[in-house]
């Protein structure tokens, strides 16, 4: 697409838009309609998020300033309309998707890149590995945004661990113990010659190694009492009870260790649950949970 396509909403009205190197760039002048933001909010933006297109008009060449999509977040954050959001969902579950639909939303020609190998043991379908890359694509915008902000690299990162969990079917707390749920079950597909092997960007089976990195991690995590009790909605104080109450506090379980008590002012000895210890609490909370219910 090389002119203007324009997207019509009844709540935010018509939006422009052209791909410019690839990439979806809106036009400024209606996406600051949009947010009931005034047209110079643009003069904040880094030159890399704003640019200018120029179209044919009967009285001559007309050039329009128009942003790109973290240019477009940029302006939403800067918003104080209480629709931004709703706007935002709507350029980013509608417009942006429609323009990715049957090769739209497509790259320049370059030489193809070796197709990288996801982790051992992980299969998706291409249909899969499209929307695991359109995740990441996003994800990795928003940690750009992010990174303006000045947050954290591990928050960065987390943003970009989101939006790919969130396509990979994993909550955003994720249990890193568990199995790694397998692709949805899809109906057997007639008789065809032997398709090419799906094709993950180099960014999604990086997150992808990433999660299993963390979930190799995790697997040796120690649990506070303080951080059993915030999953079962509880005290610290009936979980230490628990546990001394049905001999949960031994090697099997987990371990002691002496911390810091800042009230007391000297080292205190405090038992640590690994994953067995945590899911045995658990377990025992929910029972007493449910005799009382």
């Amino acid at each position: 697409m090389n002119g203007l396509e324009i997207f019509k909403s009844p709540e935010f009205g018509q939006v422009r838009v052209t791909m410019k190197g690839g990439e979806p760039w809106f036009v400024a002048a209606d996406v600051c309609r949009a947010l009931e933001l005034d047209r110079t909010q643009t003069r904040r933006l880094d030159e890399d998020e704003k640019g200018v297109y120029s179209t044919q008009t009967p009285g001559g060449d007309q050039e329009m300033s128009i942003v790109n999509e973290p240019g477009l977040y940029t302006l939403v954050l800067g918003s104080r309309k209480p629709e931004a959001k709703a706007f935002k969902r709507w350029i980013t579950h509608d417009v942006i998707p429609s323009l990715r639909k049957e090769g739209a939303y497509t790259v320049p020609e370059a030489p193809a890149p070796p197709t990288p190998t996801p982790p051992q043991g992980i299969s998706y379908t291409q249909a899969e590995a499209n929307r695991i890359n359109a995740c990441v694509a996003q994800g990795t915008l928003l940690a750009q945004l992010a990174n303006k902000q000045g947050l954290r690299p591990q928050i960065v990162e987390a943003l970009v661990l989101a939006a790919a969990g969130a396509t990979l079917g994993m909550p955003l707390e994720v249990d890193y113990s568990a199995p790694i749920p397998p692709p949805p079950a899809l109906p057997p597909a007639p008789p065809q010659r032997a398709p090419s092997a799906p094709a993950l960007g180099p960014r999604a089976v990086e997150v992808i190694k990433t999660f299993e990195r963390m979930r190799a991690q995790e697997r040796g995590r120690l649990y506070t009492a303080t951080e059993v009790a915030g999953a079962a909605g509880t005290s610290s104080a009936w979980v230490g009870t628990l546990a001394n109450r049905y001999g949960l506090k031994t090697p099997e379980n987990g371990e002691f260790k002496k911390i810091y008590d800042r009230f007391s002012g000297r080292d205190v000895e405090c038992f640590f649950y690994n994953e067995r210890g945590r899911a045995e609490l658990l377990k025992q909370l929910e029972e007493r949970k449910a005799k009382r219910a």
